[in-house]
């Protein structure tokens, strides 16, 4: 096989995984925020402990 296209494939790959794992993060933050503001709209619950980490 070409090593350039070899060296192709292996960037390809990483990127896809850089990718991946920048759409889970984004996702996961969206998610943390709209969790966050739900439960704060909510007075009866006191999510403060559970969301320490914000």
């Amino acid at each position: 096989m070409n090593p350039a296209a070899l060296h192709e494939r292996r960037l390809q790959q990483r990127r896809g995984e850089v990718h991946d794992a920048v759409d889970e993060e984004a996702f996961e933050r969206l998610a943390y925020g709209e969790l966050k503001a739900r439960a704060e709209a909510i007075s009866a619950l006191d999510l403060v402990p559970l969301l320490i980490w914000a």
